[in-house]
């Protein structure tokens, strides 16, 4: 019986070892909109174009590299161009892909999918290429095995910023009021990006809770009523740090769904946990927080051991992870995606 454990176990770590995760839109038949349009061209715009994200694989949920079967340009052009009605008799628009992030997080008994997509639609005129619109959208699916639901969650994001493109009337736009962005051979160049043109993170932070990334990026948090108790950690290394919890004005109960918050004076991050404090600076902004936290050895303990191995397990992946500082960056640029930069 242990032979047999083991063959299955090592089966199972030697599936999720595989280099890359090929997904493909062919099989997706999820339509944009009812609206038609003229879609020449999708352009890859991203600074990393050698991959779009991970997903977890195999029994041990090993993070492996995701990459479209065509290339970003092939899969999502066939897609749109399958899933839109054609109208060659309006302006031609151009899509580019600023960035396009997959990834998954692994509970005890659960795991979700995450998709995060910009895009700007640009109108083609001669050699010059002017900037329609700047669309961002990201998705959340949950699921016991989410690695399929990429391509139906990628197919959403890009339905999503297409809704935003709907409510532009392209017969009666003036040309002259959009702004002229690249030259035709340069169009997929990186973009600089500049900390000034947020305008919501140079204002002092107004007090409240933000739901969204949105609500933190414009200094508008939309929920103001809250009541902020703090403690102080006590992990080696954090000392003189302090843990906040969120409530309920007049209740015990924990604000949950919750991005960030400001008490009026700084702003914090949720985040692995906890809340931590976000620095804006000229080089963008960061916060230092706990280690990355995987969860993956927490299946392969589930298996072996069941709910309290697995608990057992997770405790354990907490507890190492709050050991560590690890400095994180928030990518305005690509709807708040937090990326490790180093540990301390």
């Amino acid at each position: 019986m242990r032979i047999i454990l083991s063959m299955i176990l090592l089966m199972g770590y030697l599936n999720g070892q595989s280099q890359d995760y090929k997904i493909s839109m062919s099989e997706v038949r999820q339509p944009i909109t009812f609206k038609s349009y003229n879609i020449i061209n999708v352009i890859d715009g991203r600074k990393d174009k050698t991959t779009i994200g991970f997903v977890q694989k195999g029994m041990a949920n090993k993070k492996v590299n995701a990459v479209f079967s065509n290339g970003l340009n092939t899969e999502v052009y066939s897609y749109v161009k399958r899933s839109l009605p054609l109208n060659l008799e309006i302006k031609p628009i151009v899509v580019r892909v600023n960035y396009l992030k997959i990834s998954e997080l692994t509970r005890a008994s659960s795991e979700r999918a995450f998709v995060k997509l910009g895009i700007d639609f640009l109108i083609k005129q001669d050699t010059t290429y002017l900037l329609l619109l700047n669309s961002k959208s990201s998705i959340e699916s949950k699921g016991l095995d989410v690695t399929k639901q990429h391509p139906e969650n990628i197919a959403l994001a890009i339905k999503k910023c297409f809704e935003k493109l709907d409510k532009i009337d392209l017969d009666s736009l003036d040309l002259d009021m959009l702004s002229a962005v690249l030259a035709d051979d340069s169009v997929s160049a990186e973009q600089k990006f500049d900390l000034s043109q947020y305008s919501g993170l140079q204002q002092r932070p107004k007090k409240g809770v933000y739901k969204t990334f949105e609500e933190f990026l414009s200094n508008q948090p939309l929920e103001t009523d809250f009541d902020l108790e703090v403690e102080p950690r006590t992990t080696k290394g954090w000392e003189g740090t302090f843990s906040s919890i969120l409530r309920y004005p007049g209740s015990k109960r924990k604000m949950k769904n919750v991005w960030g918050f400001s008490d009026g004076i700084s702003r914090h991050i949720f985040h692995q946990g906890d809340y931590f404090k976000i620095e804006i600076t000229d080089d963008g902004v960061h916060f230092v927080g706990y280690d990355e936290m995987d969860f993956s050895s927490t299946s392969m303990a589930g298996f072996m051991g069941g709910a309290i191995g697995a608990g057992i397990a997770s405790a354990a992946v907490v507890s190492t992870a709050k050991k560590n500082k690890v400095t994180y960056k928030i990518n305005l640029e690509e709807a708040g995606t937090i990326e490790p930069q180093d540990s301390e």
